[in-house]
């Protein structure tokens, strides 16, 4: 390509005004603040407490035999696909299964018949596994 020497100053001003805004602009990139590590740290608490409550009020809880065994039982939920996301511990022989989701609280609550982990039906599993 071949400027006239007259359109120089021009085709100049405009590579020196195009490089002056594309420097303005990553300058106004590189100042965004980012968050502390106490700020984020703050806020996972917060978010995290909120869940542990929400988990608090979507459970199941089930009667559970003695013979249920903590892989066999995960194992029976992800075979009946219950997205559960945790299992505390069982007290009084009972199971309490906690969710994220009320859908899938209610999706266990429709596949978990009360009488879904007793003796009987822990036999059954098992022969059903192997």
């Amino acid at each position: 390509m071949h400027v006239h020497v007259q359109h120089l100053p021009f085709l100049f001003n405009f590579i020196h005004l195009y490089f002056d805004d594309l420097i303005q602009q990553l300058n106004q990139i590189q100042h965004i603040h980012r968050r502390s590590r106490t700020a984020i740290a703050r806020r996972n608490h917060k978010r995290h407490a909120k869940l542990k409550q929400r988990q608090a009020l979507q459970t199941v809880t089930r009667p559970i035999a003695r013979v249920w065994k903590l892989p066999d039982l995960k194992a029976y939920l992800i075979y009946h696909q219950i997205k559960y996301s945790r299992l505390p511990e069982i007290l009084r022989h009972q199971l309490t299964i906690q969710f994220n989701n009320i859908k899938h609280q209610q999706f266990a609550e429709h596949k978990l018949p009360v009488t879904a982990l007793t003796e009987q039906s822990y036999v059954d599993w098992i022969l059903h596994e192997h």
